[in-house]
């Protein structure tokens, strides 16, 4: 078993899990789900490489609950980066952000705190 560091409390220690937990997608959305939007804030930068949210993506489609992922998707829309990133993302970023929207309406039925933010993730990822 692999073990999950804590959040990171800067940008090279998220770097360093990130390239040691990147590979696998169990233990990196257990990492992510560690953070909080604060820690988002601390570690996403307009310099964080576009490989990091295309994996991050990934791994959120593919391992974690749809409403979880959605959350992961907003704590991102709120970076201060987010902005130029959202110019970068490719066309596989923007196909597994889509599932992951989906998969979320699916999940949410109708609870509205759910719906709304997935809402406000359609609109910051168009």
């Amino acid at each position: 078993d692999v073990d999950i560091p804590p959040p990171p409390k800067s940008l090279y220690e998220f770097e360093r899990a990130w390239r040691s937990l990147k590979d696998n997608h169990k233990p990196f959305v257990r990492y992510l789900a560690t953070f909080t939007q604060k820690d988002f804030r601390r570690v996403i930068r307009e310099s964080t490489d576009m490989e990091v949210y295309t994996s991050i993506f990934a791994a959120a489609n593919q391992e974690m609950d749809p409403i979880s992922a959605v959350k992961i998707l907003y704590y991102i829309s709120r970076t201060d980066a987010f902005g130029m990133t959202k110019l970068m993302l490719t066309g596989e970023d923007r196909s597994l952000v889509a599932e992951i929207l989906h998969k979320a309406e699916d999940a949410a039925e109708d609870h509205e705190a759910r719906l709304q933010l997935i809402r406000k993730c359609k609109a910051a990822y168009p």
